[in-house]
């Protein structure tokens, strides 16, 4: 599938999402984190497009992350806290509102 093809089929599957509906996937390990500063439908192509180079480049960087212990506590704390959010078989992305930041 091209990457427009695949970029606009995932923007269709953009969505918020409840920390309580992410969380069951963050325990499993499954979580990716995007930055504020990276368009999440750009990573979303990349991990669909298995773009190794481009996701270790953002990994290296900080933009893209798993979650950390702290934050998993302190999101339990609001469970409805809401996220952009997008699956990509395995992973759910999510991306922090800027106002956590």
């Amino acid at each position: 599938m091209e990457k427009d093809d695949k970029k606009e089929q995932l923007k269709q599957t953009l969505d918020e999402a409840e920390w309580s509906w992410v969380k069951p996937h963050a325990l499993r390990d499954s979580v990716i984190i995007v930055e504020a500063s990276l368009s999440i439908l750009d990573v979303a192509v990349a991990v669909a497009h298995n773009q190794v180079a481009q996701m270790k480049s953002w990994i290296d960087q900080g933009h893209v992350r798993k979650p950390t212990a702290a934050e998993i506590s302190e999101w339990d704390l609001y469970p409805s806290q809401k996220f952009q959010s997008i699956i990509v078989q395995p992973f759910v992305l999510i991306q922090i509102p800027k106002v956590l930041h």
